[in-house]
């Protein structure tokens, strides 16, 4: 009988927690400035450096990002070479694709599992995706909340939290600029 009276108690706190762990709502941030469009700032080319922290903290994992953008009207294709500290590289395209005047869809040629949904509202975008990525020697399904905050004409800040199965794995931290010492995607 006593279990059956906890259950109420036990759901309340459940539900409490789910609603604790929301998200930053992006449409907050609407009048921050400069505007972050990503077919103007991801046209030529970037350079990005980040890193990715576990769940505990721990430093696993540092990166160099070169990323070269070609605009088509409101749309923009991003070739992406990405090369992890112990020697891994990554090459990948997305598109990515304008819907409405605050939101986009974006394609990969590998690595997402389904469409990049992003939502971009004054100096800030979230992107809401989930990817295919080898840990351990398995598979996983990670699913990102990521956060753009352009700071000004050539520099972007990025955090994004990264879960599985709603529970969070890590956190990953890289800064973008347009900068001269990118080097060119093949």
């Amino acid at each position: 009988m006593r279990i059956f009276f906890c259950w109420p108690f036990l759901v309340f706190i459940c539900l409490s927690i789910l609603v604790g762990c929301g998200s930053m709502d992006v449409r907050k941030f609407e009048s921050l400035e400069p505007r972050f469009l990503p077919e103007e700032f991801f046209e030529g080319q970037l350079r990005g450096h980040g890193l990715f922290l576990d769940r505990f903290g721990q430093l696993r994992r540092t990166f160099v990002i070169d990323l070269k953008g070609t605009r088509q009207g409101d749309n923009v294709t991003l070739e992406e070479h990405l090369q992890y500290d112990d020697g891994e590289e990554i090459y990948r395209t997305y598109t990515i694709t304008k819907t409405s005047d605050n939101h986009y869809i974006a394609t990969a040629d590998s690595g997402l599992v389904g469409d990049a949904k992003i939502a971009s509202y004054g100096n800030t975008l979230n992107w809401r995706y989930k990817y295919r990525q080898e840990v351990g020697g398995r598979e996983w399904i990670l699913s990102f909340d990521d956060w753009m905050f352009r700071q000004s004409d050539d520099l972007v800040l990025n955090w994004a939290r990264v879960t599985k199965w709603g529970f969070r794995v890590g956190e990953l931290f890289m800064s973008i600029s347009k900068s001269p010492e990118s080097k060119d995607v093949q």
